[in-house]
C-alpha cells in the first residue's frame, strides 16, 4: 500500500525513492505477463477479465509512483515551467507565453512521445511510443 510508504517519515527520501522504483518494476513485470495473457485469450470473458488485472495494475502503480515526487509527471512539468520563468527572468528574446508553451509541450511530449516536433509547432505532431515511461499520473489515466 503506498499510502503507508507515503506517510511514512522515518523513511530516507532516497530509501523512499528505491522502494517505488523496486515496485514499479516489479508492476511492469507482472503487468507484462497479464498483457501476453490477455493478447493469448480467446473468449470475450477472458480478455476481459485479464483486461481488468492490467487495469487495476496501472491504478496500483499509478498510486505507487504518485507516493514519491521523483516519479510524479506533474513535478517533471513544474520543473519545465520553473525553467522558462528563468529564461523570462533572464530577458530571453522570444515572447513569455511562446518560451512557457514551448517547454511545457516539450515537457508533456518527452516523456510520452519524445517525437520531434515542427520548428515553432505548440502542438504534437504524431504519437509514438518511444519514451514510454512510468511516472505517476501517466499511467493511471
Amino acid at each position: 500500500n503506498s499510502n503507508a510508504l507515503s506517510s511514512s517519515s522515518s523513511l530516507p527520501s532516497t530509501l523512499n525513492y528505491d522502494i517505488v522504483n523496486v515496485g514499479r518494476e516489479v508492476l511492469a513485470k507482472v503487468s507484462t505477463r497479464i498483457f501476453f495473457h490477455m493478447m493469448n485469450a480467446t473468449t470475450p470473458t477472458a480478455v476481459n477479465s485479464t483486461g481488468q488485472k492490467l487495469l487495476d495494475i496501472q491504478r496500483d502503480a499509478d498510486e505507487l509512483l504518485c507516493s514519491d515526487q521523483g516519479f510524479r509527471v506533474a513535478e517533471w512539468i513544474s520543473q519545465a515551467s520553473s525553467m522558462a520563468e528563468e529564461l523570462i527572468e533572464e530577458g530571453a528574446e522570444r515572447s513569455t507565453d511562446d518560451i512557457r508553451r514551448y517547454f511545457e509541450l516539450n515537457a508533456r511530449s518527452q516523456p510520452t512521445t519524445w517525437e520531434p516536433q515542427e520548428k515553432g509547432s505548440t502542438q504534437l505532431t504524431a504519437i509514438v511510443d518511444y519514451a514510454n515511461k512510468h511516472w505517476g499520473g501517466l499511467v493511471g489515466s
